[in-house]
């Protein structure tokens, strides 16, 4: 059965890396924060993450920003795509390594 979620800004959600990164045949999962939605336009420019040419303010972020990787040029995200990131940016692999992340990949959601 799939089970459906509300998924909304700021959440953060296990990514199957199996599925997205085809690197392993094991459950393995990345633990990632949703920073920009679908149908949003996300860029980083230097520290600073901008969806929809605004500035993205984050109260959970502790490092620098590390590099914009593939998020240096505007990406539009496609109606089943997410743009994931670490909270510890300098030191993570997420959506500006791998790109934005489709739904089928997410495995469920993080519960506070």
């Amino acid at each position: 059965t799939t089970e459906i979620y509300t998924l909304s800004l700021h959440d953060a959600l296990p990514i199957s890396k199996n599925k997205k990164l085809a690197q392993s045949s094991k459950d393995e999962y990345y633990i990632k924060r949703i920073i920009a939605l679908p149908g949003e336009t996300i860029q980083v420019k230097g520290e600073d993450i901008y969806i929809n040419g605004k500035i993205l303010k984050e109260s959970y972020r502790k490092d620098k920003m590390g590099y914009a990787g593939v998020a240096e040029k505007p990406i539009k995200l496609a109606e089943d795509e997410y743009f994931v990131m670490g909270d510890n940016r300098a030191d993570s692999k997420d959506s500006r390594e791998f790109g934005p992340v489709k739904v089928k990949n997410i495995a469920s959601k993080i519960y506070k």
